[in-house]
């Protein structure tokens, strides 16, 4: 940025020569010489109209590359940003970032095949911040996902329906409840929540289990913790998981008899009549007889 103000620029205007205002500093930056609360020298973008500024050198995109890779005899880890999932991320420009092995990929290779991805192969176990070109390939979707399946870093790293069918017929490897890193519950405060609901208060039970009363209210009505087997009699006189048995919340209108009746008269009786014979709502009936609601008849 340059620093010489030409003598004829008025106080608060453009040092390009302009004639615009510029803007008030919100900040201090002791690299442009900006004061908080002061005018700023330039609009964005004029500085480079002034007549000794001078451009900042670019260096080439290589040679950033290779200054944020530490070498080693394993894995090369990646010493610069990384995303979410661990992996490292490099900025090609200001609004384009490419995953780090993928661009070491496109360095030693030329362009990855149309429909691969880049995969890691690392001797011991995949890493993220490996960029090593030895332990690097050019793999389909399906062994991503075997991959990552693997490994065990398969969650938020998948596409979604891979991941759920996985997930549907190996439920185990998913930690939940008390398994799960970050659970302030146990299965038996989960059983003694459903006890203790409505002889008192969701705000209470939650203040005695250190939660917040939306997690008590998903837990009675069978959000979460589902997986933690209770009974009706294990329930308040009031009160039972709605998704567990519809037939003990205390707002269900029908029982078990009347959604099997329902569902039986389906194919031959309009919803409207249905609902309008049961005393429910016509979008109840639609939810029933296509099981989204009442799932445990």
């Amino acid at each position: 940025m340059p620093d010489i103000i030409p003598a004829d620029i008025p106080y608060g205007y453009c040092h390009c020569g302009c004639g615009e205002r510029t803007t008030i500093a919100k900040a201090n930056d002791p690299r442009d010489n900006v004061v908080k609360g002061q005018p700023v020298r330039f609009i964005r973008g004029h500085a480079a109209r002034h007549p000794n500024f001078k451009r900042k050198p670019t260096m080439p995109m290589e040679e950033r590359f290779w200054q944020k890779v530490q070498k080693s005899e394993g894995c090369w880890l990646w010493q610069g940003t990384t995303d979410q999932n661990g992996y490292g991320i490099f900025a090609m420009t200001a609004r384009k970032n490419i995953g780090a092995h993928r661009l070491m990929w496109i360095l030693i290779h030329g362009v990855v095949p149309e429909n691969l991805f880049v995969l890691h192969r690392c001797p011991e176990k995949a890493n993220p911040l490996c960029v090593n070109p030895d332990h690097l390939y050019a793999g389909t979707q399906y062994e991503n996902v075997q991959d990552s399946l693997r490994e065990g870093t398969h969650f938020g790293l998948t596409h979604p329906y891979s991941l759920a069918t996985y997930v549907a017929q190996h439920p185990e490897v998913k930690p939940r409840g008390e398994a799960h890193k970050n659970s302030k519950l146990t299965d038996e405060s989960v059983r003694e929540i459903h006890a203790l609901y409505p002889q008192h208060s969701m705000r209470a039970i939650a203040v005695r289990y250190g939660v917040s009363s939306a997690t008590i209210g998903h837990i009675l009505h069978g959000l979460i913790w589902r997986h933690v087997s209770t009974t009706p009699e294990d329930h308040g006189s009031q009160f039972a998981p709605l998704a567990s048995a519809d037939k003990y919340h205390r707002n269900a209108k029908l029982v078990d008899a009347d959604v099997l009746t329902i569902r039986a008269l389906a194919d031959t009786v309009s919803h409207a009549d249905l609902a309008q014979r049961f005393g429910v709502s016509h979008a109840t009936i639609h939810r029933i007889v296509y099981r989204k609601a009442w799932t445990h008849i």
